[in-house]
């Protein structure tokens, strides 16, 4: 977000909720990424969500920050889950560098740091001929 007044006063927060597609995370093959499921993360309204990749999957609550020092909209959260189904727990952030890209971490509790890209594909309505 170049021009994080504007974001903000346009209700920028409700533009980046939904699902977002992980589509890189460093350390990972991308088939690995998607072992269980299609890596995703989701944001949802009152600053809340979920993600899961590999075998790892949490329930994240946080808040919103808009930095005119860095120009960018990032989502500070902490979260809770299970890595492999042991219990996991850790905190991370997502930046928003567009209303399709946006980049982040995941990071576990005295463990490891997960570098992620996200993307979300806007879809067109399709209608047909004569409706």
């Amino acid at each position: 977000m170049k021009d994080v007044a504007k974001a903000m006063a346009s209700g920028w927060k409700s533009r980046f909720l939904g699902k977002w597609r992980f589509v890189h995370m460093d350390d990972f093959a991308r088939k690995d990424i998607d072992m269980e499921v299609p890596a995703h993360i989701t944001l949802e309204k009152g600053a809340h969500g979920s993600f899961q990749f590999i075998l790892v999957s949490g329930e994240m609550d946080g808040k919103y920050i808009a930095s005119t020092g860095t120009g960018l909209c990032v989502f500070d959260f902490t979260w809770a889950g299970n890595d492999e189904c042991d219990e996991a727990s850790g905190d991370g952030w997502m930046a928003f560098l567009s209303d399709t890209r946006a980049e982040g971490e995941i990071r576990f509790h005295c463990g490891d740091t997960h570098a992620f890209r996200a993307e979300r594909k806007r879809t067109r309505l399709r209608t047909r001929p004569g409706i």
